[in-house]
């Protein structure tokens, strides 16, 4: 099956899936006649969820016109939407979200403008500090690899954006060098 059967499939199953939880979730508080005022599960309502799956529509095909124009061949994906390709395989230990990673990285819009690079130099935090893509793509990682990702709009810093650096709705890219795992 080639990148775009793949693809297409799992925008597919994305869909049944947010379909199924939207009409199968037993937490489901309804507090008048209109659809909108619908709880699921998480809080979010009926619209919000709508919303988001939305802003997926929107980020999928940036990020497949993206992942072409940079002639990323047969890139993996996570099961939230991050794609991303393994320039290096590490060897040592993967990341739990309590751990402390150190990394050297570089991230970037789509348009190729940087917003921020360590040149070279490490920083140190949690796994848990990170944006949820950094969650889910790091870990299919291992210490001493390197990985380029790309993460839709809302597991990154979603509608808020983040300070005057990261707009609203902005699919992000990132390379990676996992230095350190404790």
């Amino acid at each position: 099956m080639n990148m775009i059967d793949r693809i297409a499939l799992f925008c597919f199953l994305s869909t049944i899936v947010f379909f199924t939880a939207c009409s199968g979730t037993k937490n489901v508080a309804q507090t008048s006649n209109s659809a909108t005022d619908v709880v699921v599960a998480d809080g979010k309502s009926v619209d919000e969820v709508v919303a988001s799956q939305t802003q997926w529509q929107i980020d999928q095909p940036k990020m497949l016109a993206y992942m072409e124009a940079k002639g990323w061949e047969d890139p993996a994906w996570t099961n939230s939407g991050v794609y991303y390709i393994m320039e290096k395989e590490g060897k040592g230990k993967t990341p739990e979200m309590s751990s402390s990673i150190t990394v050297k990285y570089k991230g970037s819009f789509i348009d190729g403008e940087t917003f921020w690079d360590t040149k070279e130099e490490e920083e140190t935090f949690t796994l848990q500090q990170t944006v949820l893509g950094w969650r889910h793509a790091l870990s299919n990682m291992k210490e001493g690899g390197k990985m380029k990702m790309i993460i839709p709009s809302e597991l990154a810093y979603g509608k808020q954006g983040w300070n005057d650096v990261i707009p609203a709705n902005a699919i992000l890219v990132y390379e990676v060098e996992l230095v350190k795992v404790q």
